[in-house]
């Protein structure tokens, strides 16, 4: 990232999904039996790939990468409309603040592209 704001909102996205990874692998042992195993399991993949994501070709300013974030986004934000209040709030909560991170980084992509050299005649 090459502005500040990116950095800061890199840097955001970046714990949260790790910090997401961590949390919904725990969810696997501890709380399958509220909740299905496998909706652990299948959060903690998808956050781990944004993880592995946000490390390497988001760094680079891949532009399929920065698409492929709004999965992780996307799958926290749901949980808001299937789960009891207080936890669909909290999921909420976080799926907007990274919503918020995610398009503060939009202009690192959309200046990434390359450009050719403009010559002087």
């Amino acid at each position: 990232m090459t502005t500040r704001a990116g950095k800061i909102a890199w840097t955001v996205l970046l714990i949260l999904a790790a910090g997401w990874t961590l949390n919904h692998l725990a969810g696997i042992f501890l709380y399958a039996g509220d909740t299905p195993r496998l909706v652990f399991v299948s959060f903690a993949a998808v956050d781990l790939a944004a993880t592995l994501v946000l490390l390497f070709p988001y760094r680079r300013h891949r532009q399929w990468a920065w698409l492929a974030i709004w999965a992780e986004v996307a799958t926290i934000a749901s949980v808001f409309f299937w789960a009891d209040r207080e936890i669909g709030a909290w999921y909420g909560a976080i799926a907007v603040l990274m919503a918020t991170a995610q398009l503060l980084t939009l202009r690192e992509f959309s200046t990434s592209a390359p450009r050719r050299p403009v010559r002087n005649p």
